[in-house]
């Protein structure tokens, strides 16, 4: 959808916002959406798995995922091991 935050901030903010042909849009102002693109003090928090909780996940997707850890990291987010028990 987006390269960036401020990119699908500009996204949502264009697609929401009230709209008298849709009986559930939401009502409040599109513009909430890029005024949050600018928080820069949120760490935030994202839960890493190998395998959910001891799924059969085949290696390779694991292989080729790992690295991608450091994605998240160099982003400043707070990576997290977590193993959810999804039996």
């Amino acid at each position: 959808m987006a390269r960036t935050v401020a990119d699908a901030a500009l996204l949502l903010s264009a697609m929401a916002g009230a709209d008298s042909r849709s009986p559930i849009a939401i009502s409040e102002r599109a513009s909430r959406f890029a005024a949050r693109s600018s928080a820069t003090s949120v760490a935030w928090r994202v839960a890493w798995s190998r395998d959910l909780g001891g799924l059969p996940i085949d290696r390779r997707v694991t292989t080729a995922l790992e690295p991608q850890r450091t994605a998240f990291e160099t982003l400043r987010c707070v990576v997290e091991d977590g193993e959810p028990d999804l039996r």
